[in-house]
């Protein structure tokens, strides 16, 4: 999905619409007026794990090879390579949760953007999951990447901005998270398989797919923290040795300040944390104007492409692994 290839990179989350798109197996024309490229010596295929890292690589692509090998990996992700005499020119992920497909990334060798390539490998990556819903990540500034999406029934549903900048005082987070709520607090690591229900709960009221294959690597790579009020479950933070944070889900909108503030004292003490980045969806405005007032600066801005909006993004924080 991102900056360090292009309009053409795209990446993903949370979608709708039966494909229109022919499959692989009915021949090799995945989109109507997509082939303009001379594609002639050039093979598009599924790729395992190792084939789509080296491929990533060739391309420049910056993901941390764990989550990338998960994603492929895992029962409901695949990768498809275009190479010509072994030559990577183009890839593209993606992965199922639940009824929704996710576009994670989609890349096309600098020189041959704008001439198909790219929509080859889309409608290659959509057809094994036609039935499902789809979503995706962009730049804002990506038109080409956009009209791509577009035409597969992705269609910008709301933004989503980094906000980074350096951890804000201890100070300021005490009184943050001492506030209203007097919430009960258990690592997710500790319960294991007994806490996926309640997040895979929230997950579907906020994102709207639930991501159980996901939940116990979220566990084993970073530290996560489970909210509950008398005794019920009310919300769930990750946070990483890199200092980001999310994915994060509330059962209340106000419930996101403190959850917020208990999650960037964590990386602070966790991971000695001195430099902080959240996704955050145009949606969520508590947590955008606590972050504001905390400090952080807003950077890149993205859209979040799906055919109708997501659950509720108002009390969401996204997760995004490939960020460099």
């Amino acid at each position: 999905m991102l900056s360090t290839a292009g309009p053409d990179l795209c990446g993903a989350r949370g979608a709708r619409e039966e494909s229109r798109v022919a499959s692989r197996r009915r021949g090799g024309a995945f989109a109507r007026g997509a082939a303009r490229v001379n594609l002639a010596g050039v093979r598009i295929e599924q790729a395992d794990s190792a084939q789509a890292l080296r491929a990533a690589r060739a391309l420049t692509l910056k993901w941390p090879a764990a989550w990338f090998e998960h994603l492929v990996q895992s029962p409901d992700g695949a990768a498809f390579v275009a190479a010509r005499d072994g030559d990577a020119l183009g890839l593209a992920t993606g992965y199922r949760r639940e009824e929704t497909w996710t576009l994670a990334q989609l890349a096309v060798r600098e020189g041959l953007r704008g001439e198909g390539l790219g929509g080859t490998l889309l409608a290659a990556a959509i057809a094994p999951y036609e039935a499902c819903a789809r979503t995706a990540v962009v730049p804002v500034g990506a038109h080409d990447a956009l009209a791509l999406l577009a035409r597969r029934a992705m269609v910008p549903q709301g933004g989503l901005l980094e906000v980074s900048g350096a951890m804000p005082q201890e100070r300021l987070l005490a009184e943050v998270a001492a506030g209203t709520y007097r919430f009960a607090t258990e690592p997710i690591a500790a319960q294991g398989e007994h806490a996926w229900a309640a997040l895979a709960a929230l997950d579907r009221e906020t994102r709207g797919a639930a991501r159980q294959l996901d939940y116990a690597w979220f566990a084993s790579q970073g530290s996560g923290v489970l909210f509950a009020l008398a005794g019920e479950p009310v919300g769930y933070v990750f946070v990483w040795p890199d200092g980001t944070i999310g994915p994060l889900a509330a059962a209340s909108a106000s419930y996101l300040p403190q959850m917020l503030a208990f999650a960037l004292h964590a990386a602070a003490q966790a991971y000695r944390a001195a430099w902080v980045r959240l996704l955050i969806p145009g949606a969520c405005s508590r947590a955008l104007r606590l972050l504001l007032r905390l400090g952080l600066r807003l950077g890149t801005a993205w859209w979040w492409c799906a055919e109708s909006p997501p659950a509720d993004l108002s009390r969401y924080v996204a997760f995004r692994p490939e960020a460099p």
